[in-house]
């Protein structure tokens, strides 16, 4: 099986909800579609590189801020009343469904975070084979980056989840409450 397959499946386990495009014109189609089935007040655009992003503006059809125009003291603010973050995931790992996302700044974590709904853009010739091939790749970017720019790395394995004592598992608690992902299969 494929390792976008492979991950495809094991978004699914994890509760989250890929959507796989070929062309740019798809990608638009499945944004739109997930906009719509969101239908948010406020969406945050952050990390997106600049082809994706004009894609993306031209599926929303509700407001939306990008982040990284913001000024730090207006970000959380902002961040905050977002209903929908959509972000760029460096990687996708098959054999757990993780995205490994690369932050040099919190507005692309808190994108990811903070708002109730997340979409995910990746790039299927991102996807890696296992975790341990992740961790690489993510350290690798680490100790690669310059003493006062190192980023921040953050694995995201689907909805926000917690159990109590009892064990009863909970979605979105502390975090999405629904993460979609879109694997670019065109980059």
């Amino acid at each position: 099986m494929a390792s976008q397959d492979v991950f495809v499946e094991s978004l699914r386990e994890l509760k989250a909800e890929p959507v796989a495009v070929k062309t740019r014109e798809e990608t638009v189609e499945a944004l739109r579609r997930l906009v719509e089935r969101v239908s948010p007040s406020l969406t945050v655009l952050a990390g997106l590189p600049t082809e994706v992003n004009q894609l993306v503006k031209g599926a929303l059809s509700s407001s939306f801020i990008v982040a990284e125009e913001l000024r730090p003291r207006e970000a959380l603010a902002a961040l905050q009343k977002a209903d929908l973050g959509i972000t760029w995931a460096e990687y996708g790992v098959a054999d757990t469904g993780a995205l490994i996302e690369v932050a040099y700044d919190d507005t692309l974590r808190l994108a990811s975070s903070l708002p109730i709904n997340h979409i995910a853009i990746v790039s299927a010739s991102r996807i890696l084979p296992d975790l341990k091939r992740g961790m690489a790749e993510a350290g690798d970017r680490v100790s690669r980056s310059v003493p006062g720019r190192r980023p921040v790395v953050t694995f995201i394995s689907g909805p926000s989840r917690t159990a109590d004592i009892e064990g009863r598992l909970l979605l979105g608690v502390h975090g999405p409450h629904a993460v979609f992902v879109v694997v670019l299969g065109w980059i």
